[in-house]
């Protein structure tokens, strides 16, 4: 809108018989636009009316070149991040804050993009039955995997409801009871679920497939006293965390050929121990699983909110042309 334009709006409200509220929500202006204009009007006269375009060096948070080299270099060394992963990994281990928009941005510029692929199923009604600690709910379920030669495997996990954290996971050339039931002995051992107080003691959930329906797996789960829980019918969404979990594994192994089980075991194990300790996930903050797990994450999430005030007071003074020194490495942070 022209000066000439926003100085015939002014007139029109202070004249309209309307409160100027009512008059702008018919012009379809925002008041807070309105008395920005009036302000201008006032103080600068017609000339603060014109639209102007801020001058190189009027944005205060730009990126230093320090800070543009770094994400670069980090984008190069880990091709595989998403702009938003990049964002979080820099801020834990760069020396400052930036955000994803601010990546992302670097990125294009410097033709680093790539598109997202978007996996498995859409996403349905949330879940209504939250957790609200880790152990509370583990996620049963398995998916399968193709060996040359030597057919097909089962990847059978169980992954903490809360965290996201994969607690125990096997191999195994079949989905039957016993052998789901050793990879829930597992988690069982690995979190000490036998000396939990029963009142206290995890539920497992799962879909309704022949090996968690066996009445071998319910005996087991009876001795345990941890309860057993089936997802909705025709509802995946139920137990999507473990089926978000395997459609992205298999989305990293179906790009391979593997041609014995210990290579298929290894490549999997492999990932398992990106995906709890190394991959942000934006559905708990953008830490890992392990920091939920563990304990980590407000701690984390407190350190960030500090890192990134101070990062915005760092750039402020260097985008007035008052930096400190930015040539440094930050004490521990490896780059």
């Amino acid at each position: 809108m022209g000066a000439e334009r926003k100085r015939d709006v002014i007139d029109l409200v202070r004249r309209s018989p309307l409160s100027k509220r009512h008059t702008l929500e018919e012009l379809g202006i925002p008041r807070s636009t309105y008395f920005r204009w009036q302000r201008r009007l006032r103080e600068q006269g017609e000339v603060g009316l014109v639209d102007r375009r801020p001058k190189p060096g009027t944005v205060w948070n730009r990126l230093t070149p320090q800070e543009e080299e770094t994400i670069l270099r980090e984008a190069l060394r880990q091709p595989e991040l998403s702009s938003r992963e990049l964002a979080c990994w820099v801020t834990d281990h760069g020396g400052f804050s930036v955000s994803e928009s601010s990546v992302y941005r670097v990125l294009k510029r410097h033709g680093l993009t790539h598109e997202v692929e978007v996996l498995g199923f859409p996403a349905g009604k949330e879940y209504r039955v939250k957790t609200t600690r880790i152990n509370e709910q583990w996620q049963s379920d398995a998916s399968y995997f193709f060996v040359v030669g030597w057919g097909w495997y089962y990847l059978i996990s169980v992954l903490d409801d809360y965290s996201r954290f994969i607690l125990a996971w096997g191999l195994k050339l079949d989905t039957t009871a016993p052998s789901i039931s050793e990879v829930v002995q597992e988690a069982v051992e690995r979190t000490g679920m036998e000396k939990v107080p029963v009142e206290d003691r995890t539920r497992l959930l799962s879909d309704r497939g022949p090996g968690f329906l066996a009445r071998a797996l319910e005996d087991y789960l009876r001795m345990l006293e941890i309860r057993h829980i089936y997802c909705s019918p025709y509802h995946p969404q139920t137990n999507g965390k473990l089926e978000r979990f395997h459609e992205t594994l298999k989305a990293r192994l179906n790009l391979l050929v593997f041609t014995s089980p210990e290579a298929l075991r290894a490549a999997m194990a492999e990932f398992i121990e990106f995906y709890n300790y190394r991959r942000y996930h934006e559905g708990i903050g953008n830490v890992t699983p392990a920091d939920v797990y563990f304990g980590r994450r407000e701690e984390i999430l407190k350190w960030r909110k500090e890192q990134k005030q101070a990062t915005l007071e760092r750039r402020f003074q260097y985008n007035l042309g008052q930096a400190p020194d930015l040539t440094r490495d930050e004490p521990g942070t490896g780059l």
